[in-house]
């Protein structure tokens, strides 16, 4: 069984990771690559994507791959979340089902390790 340490750096992991994309994707939004560099939301967010490595590093260590790896796809979760209330992105039946999916089958393996 996972221990709640453990399960809540995976989740702080998973966060990071996705709002550190999310700040490189509004960097990106509109700009040349030279206007990109000059914005703060490209360095804190390819900042905030190092840590979120840093935080799967330290889960690695006491985790097997099979059990961490899948909940880095709760980024997915984050990612949508970010998109839809700040970028206005919109979301479909479709890309409902595959986050049910994903959730599933998150849970799924948290109760089998």
């Amino acid at each position: 069984m996972l221990s709640f340490f453990i399960i809540i750096l995976m989740v702080l992991g998973s966060f990071l990771g996705a709002w550190g994309m999310f700040l490189v994707k509004r960097a990106a939004h509109g700009m040349t690559f030279k206007e990109m560099l000059q914005k703060g939301d490209l360095w804190w967010g390819l900042i905030l994507t190092g840590v979120s490595t840093i935080v799967y590093m330290m889960v690695l260590r006491q985790v097997e791959l099979s059990v961490a790896y899948p909940f880095a796809a709760l980024t997915y979760l984050w990612t949508t979340g970010f998109s839809v209330k700040y970028l206005g992105e919109k979301m479909n039946r479709w890309k409902w089902l595959g986050l049910a999916g994903i959730m599933v089958g998150v849970s799924l393996i948290g109760l089998g390790s």
